[in-house]
Parts: C-alpha cells; structure tokens; sequence
C-alpha cells in the first residue's frame, strides 16, 4: 500500500467531470473503455466515504437485467476498473462483505478543485469557466437507468447549487477587482440564468467600468429570456436600477440601491420598454402576418404562427429578437419597417401574409426588410393545408426561421465588410469566420479560425462561436491541415461541449458533439443516442438532420441517413454549407450501394468546394464502384495536390466506418481509381 498523502496516497488521483469523462492519476489519463464501468466509478466517487452493497449498486447500474446478471455484471466492471487502474484501485477502493466503497479523498473532481481554487483566490475566473457548463455533467450517462437519471439529476442541482453560492459569495466581494468580480457574475448567470442578483451585480459593474451599453444589453438579454421562458419581468429593483443606468449621468452614487423599491411613475414612464428593444445593435422584430384574400381566418391563427416563428428565430442566440408581446400591436396594423426601428429599435423585421386560395391550401408569403431603408432582402412563399395552420403546426415557423438567419447573416456581412475585424461584435465575427470557412481556401480558412478566436475571447459566452469553432477544428483534421490530429479532437471537443453548457437544449450543437463522438472517438452506441436526442429537440432543423447522416450511413443504417439528408438539404436549399450537405448525403448513398446517385453528388459538391478532401475521396470511391474509372482522374489528380504524402494505409483505419470490413472496402475503391496504398 502506497504512503498516505493528500488524497489517500503520494499519487493524486482525479476524476474530471465537468468537460468531459477522464480518470488521471499523477496527471496521466487512465482508459476506463466500458460506458457503465465509468458510470459506477462516477457513483462511488461522489458518493465516496459510503459503503454500498453489491444489490444496490447491481440494480442502480444494470436494472435492465435479473439480479444474477446485474452482479456478474458489476463484478465484471470492478475487474476491468482494477485492470485499467491497479494502483489507484489498491489506493482507493474498500471493502466490507458484500459492499465496497471509495474511501473518502482517494479521489477528487475537477469540481471540487474549481470551488477550492475560488474560495483560495488562486485562479481567474477564466479558468473556471468549465463550471458554466455544470448542468450538463455526466451527460453520457443520461437514461443509463431510471434510478441512475434520478441520482445525476440530483448530483447536477446540488452541484448547480454549491457552484452558485460559492461565486455569490465571491462577485459580491470588493477584494476581488471588479473585472474578475463581473466575470465571476456572468459565470454564475450561465449557471442560473435567472439569478437576478447576479445580473444586478453585472449591471453595477459595467456602469462603474463605463460601459453602461453593456450593463443595459445584460439587462435586454435577460428580460427576453425571463418573459420567454417564465411570462415574467425583472423585479422592481432591477428594473430601477436599469432605469437609473439609463438616465444617468456618469456618477456611480446616482445608483439606486438594488433593493429600494422602484416608483410607479418610473414603470409608467414608458423608459422600460425601450430598453429592451435597443440593447443589441442587431435586432429582428416579426410582426402578425396579415390574412388576406376572401376566407375568414380566426384570429388566433397570425398570433400563433407570430409566437412561434419568434420562439424559433430566438432559439438561434443571435441575433437578438424582439419578444412577440411587443410585436403583437401591430394585429390588422403593420406600420413601414422605418416605423418599426423607430419604436422597436429593430435592425431587422419579418412581416408576410396568409391568403386561403381554395377550401384546403393556403399560401404564406413572408418577406424581410432592412428598417433603416425599407428595403426588402429576403423573400419567400409556402404553400400548407389549411389544417396544419389552423392546427398550429411548428415545422412552418421552423422553416421560415431556418430561411431568415441565412438571409439575415448574408445582410450583415455585407453591412458589415468594410470594417476592421477589430471593430466587429462576436455575432459579426462569426458571420465573416463562417464565409471564410465557405471557401475551404487554406490561408481564409486559417483566418476564420482566428476571427473565431477573437470572438470567444471577446465574449466566452457566446455559444454560437463555440459551435462553430468546433466544427473548424472537425473541417482541420478531415482535411489534413492540422498539425496534431490529438489536439486538434481536444479543441473540437472543448469547444462543442463549452457550446452545449451554453445552451444545454441546442440540437445542432449536441449533433455535432455526436458526430464528433462516433468519427473521432468511436462511440458508436453513445453517439448514436446523442444523434437521436438532438433531433428529438430539433427534429426540423437542417443541420441538426445532416450531422445524423455520417453516423447512420456508416453503422449500416443508409436509409434513414439518405432520408435525414434529403430533408436537411430541402430545409436549407441556399446553404452556404450546402457542399458538405451533399457530402454527406453522397456518403449515405455510397453505403446503400447507389453510386451513380453519389458520384452525381458528390461532383456537385466538387465543383462548389474543389479542395474540400473528404467529399474528393468519397467520389473517387463512388465513382471506382460505379466503373467510372475515367471521371476520377481529375480528382485523383486534385487529391494527389492538396496531399501529396497520402496513404489508404496509413488514413484508413481512422476512418469513420464502423466496421473493418466496411473500411477495407472503400480503401479497395480508392486504391482501383489510384490513390496509393
């Protein structure tokens, strides 16, 4: 038995949970391979210092089994968590008869490191910025059991509890600089949205730094999200203390306290309505649709699609939209979009008609403006039956949503171009990282990285710049322009994971984390049920849909890949991104033994991203089935440019398919078309 230190032994052995699963002993990672095994460990680690009995921790685990199996099952896991980690084992596990423990600071958590470090004032809060994402904790773990979900339920709120009160503690000291004091604020915001003394804390702040714009955006973005998610308002001290802020005339004393009562005359004055529509300079506002033509159309009908075209426009995160009680007025009255920024302060407005054109279809026409010059950007129809829309169906607003930010974005970047990247909030900076990206040019796609590290820099909250720069370390390592394929799956994951604990209800992002799970981690079953939760949050969303097609094609499940492809490329026709759509469709029909189909695709996404490696090698391999050997000279050709070192040998067995045989087999096409072995 090792010498007792610190954490039961000379060795520190730590459990880091709040990122990602990874046991470490001295610093070392430790492999702990079985799902379940790393879920029991989990358990005895938190629940350390107890005794529990084999029964409890057999049905708690593996209750989908009889009793005997449960325990063979648990006895299994207990060998393998020995095998994995002799020392540690002999360090920290106990056992008494029939139950085992882990003794008590055998093992530590990142989490308890991060409130260790915070209560000793030896970190920044930069470092602790991983606790943001404490509602996500053992998320591969989620529906292991039902007794197993109860119990990390329970652990992520008592954890989402102790992180907020210790940071409470702390952005309310004045030992602390106030730069840290704010972040320390906003940190416990991303932990609890709804923690409005945290918020009042972030608004005294930025007015004493002088950035009262910032302090009134933290306010605007926090009433749309209370009205949004509970029909609620900012308390009175809160709406007194943004009102003062607004009025204001420099000096921190003419803040009120946060807690004196706000006057009547203050809420009727008609100051607090427009803060909330003027915090972020990038503003949509969609009006009621008119009803037009000779039916009678109830009423409730524009309202609705109203609420849930907003909903699903504020599900994108930026940019800001304006909440739909304020836009409901405009029922039977819709002023000029010029109107609309005047009151509203919205950049943006998204306005349309319903006319019922026979006894059963109806055609929607929308539209978007610029208010600043009543010009119309943007514009569309659809046609629906009747019934979907007296029914409320969502997949309409949804689609007009997912059609507005791509228009909206491409209006922005072309606002927005001849200004310094300096000068760009993080939203501007993502939209012109997202069309360097779009080129797949090395030296562009390199400065896209950059933008992109400037705006999670800026602002370490904004998941859509996590999200993206995620998916710029996947496009990295496929393409082979990454110098560390290691590091550059670390950076994937941290950032992908660091946009999921911003938005823990994102599908696109928690798509892209099972797309990430299943091609570079090989977490088949895992990623698989991460797919299948994202498009269950997000089951009309274009590129929650594609990031599934990958997985599915190469787990043998090409029909529901081709159906999942098809679908995104129809929610999304424009794409920017449309490239890798077809990829990835092309793939799904390679698999399903359609190569004509897939080479097709596969050269029209060719011909819009000619240096983009992956889509290059899936139409050699399609084309090589189908016998057109001839076609795939030009792309052998390309290939051999853009990696002159390439080798089936060497790239095949990381590749996605999730069997041998499967793989063997496209690096056989590749081989016949002439890429080297």
């Amino acid at each position: 038995m090792a010498t007792a230190g610190p954490y039961g032994s000379d060795a520190m052995n730590e459990l880091e949970l709040l990122l990602s699963w990874q046991l470490r002993r001295d610093g070392s990672d430790i492999e702990i391979r079985s799902l379940k095994s790393r879920a029991l460990l989990t358990y005895l680690a938190i629940e350390s210092g107890k005794f529990h009995s084999r029964e409890k921790l057999a049905s708690l685990v593996w209750s989908s089994t009889d009793q005997q199996r449960a325990r063979a099952s648990l006895r299994q896991s207990l060998s393998d968590i020995r095998k994995a980690a002799p020392d540690f084992f002999e360090d920290a596990m106990q056992f008494k008869g029939t139950a085992c423990s882990l003794r008590r600071g055998a093992l530590v958590t990142d989490f308890d490191l991060a409130l260790k470090a915070l209560d000793a004032y030896s970190e920044t809060p930069e470092n602790l910025v991983s606790l943001a994402g404490i509602h996500s904790i053992l998320l591969e773990f989620q529906g292991l059991t039902t007794a197993y979900e109860e119990w990390r339920q329970s652990v992520v709120s008592s954890m989402a509890d102790a992180a907020i009160e210790t940071l409470r503690h702390h952005f309310a000291q004045s030992g602390r600089g106030d730069l840290q004091r704010l972040k320390l604020a906003k940190l416990a915001m991303a932990i609890d949205p709804f923690a409005e003394d945290a918020l009042r804390s972030v608004m005294q702040i930025e007015f004493k730094l002088g950035n009262s714009a910032a302090a009134l955006r933290s306010y605007g973005e926090y009433c749309a999200h209370i009205e949004a998610e509970l029909d609620a308002e900012p308390s009175p001290a809160t709406q007194d203390l943004a009102v003062a802020i607004k009025l204001a005339t420099g000096a921190e004393d003419d803040l009120p306290a946060e807690n004196d009562p706000v006057s009547s005359a203050t809420l009727s004055s008609g100051l607090i309505a427009p803060l909330k529509a003027q915090q972020d300079p990038i503003s949509v506002a969609v009006l009621p649709f008119e009803c037009i033509g000779p039916a009678d159309i109830p009423g409730f009908v524009p309202l609705g699609l109203l609420d849930f075209i907003t909903v699903s426009l504020a599900s994108f995160h930026a940019p800001s939209v304006i909440s739909s009680n304020s836009t409901r007025r405009y029922l039977d009255q819709r002023p000029p979009p010029s109107t609309i920024r005047q009151e509203l302060g919205a950049s943006y407005v998204v306005y349309g008609s319903l006319n019922q054109s026979s006894d059963d279809r109806m055609t929607v026409a929308v539209q978007m403006a610029e208010t600043a010059s009543d010009r119309v950007i943007w514009a569309t129809h659809h046609h629906c039956s009747v019934a979907d829309i007296l029914a409320m169906r969502t997949s309409l607003a949804e689609e007009i949503a997912q059609a507005v930010v791509p228009s909206l974005d491409l209006a922005e970047l072309d606002r927005t171009r001849y200004l310094s990247d300096a000068e760009l909030e993080p939203y501007h900076l993502v939209v012109r990282a997202k069309d360097l990206i779009f080129r797949m040019d090395r030296t562009t796609f390199e400065r896209a990285g950059d933008l992109l590290q400037q705006a999670v820099a800026m602002e370490s909250a904004f998941a859509p710049a996590h999200a993206l720069l995620a998916e710029w370390h996947a496009i990295n390592a496929w393409q082979g322009w990454s110098q560390s394929l290691d590091v550059e799956c670390d950076k994937l994951f941290e950032h992908v994971q660091r946009a999921i604990q911003l938005r823990p209800l994102d599908g696109r992002s928690i798509a892209l984390l099972a797309h990430a799970r299943f091609m570079f981690r090989r977490e088949h079953d895992a990623a698989m049920e991460l797919g299948a939760k994202a498009i269950e949050i997000n089951p009309s969303d274009s590129e929650t849909l594609i990031w599934s097609v990958p997985a599915l094609a190469y787990s043998g499940v090409p029909a529901r890949a081709i159906e999942n492809g098809e679908k995104a490329i129809k929610l999304s026709p424009l794409d920017p991104f449309s490239f890798r759509n077809e990829h990835f469709l092309s793939v799904a029909h390679y698999v399903s033994g359609n190569y004509e189909t897939a080479a097709d695709l596969g050269f029209s996404s060719f011909r819009k991203a000619p240096n983009y490696s992956s889509n290059i090698r899936a139409t050699i391999a399609s084309l090589s089935a189908a016998n057109r050997l001839e076609e795939t000279r030009e792309l052998v050709a390309q290939h051999k440019r853009l990696h002159p070192d390439f080798s089936t040998q060497v790239f095949i067995p990381q590749h996605g398919f999730r069997h041998a045989s499967d793989r063997e087999t496209y690096a056989s096409h590749l081989r016949r078309a002439g890429l080297p072995k």
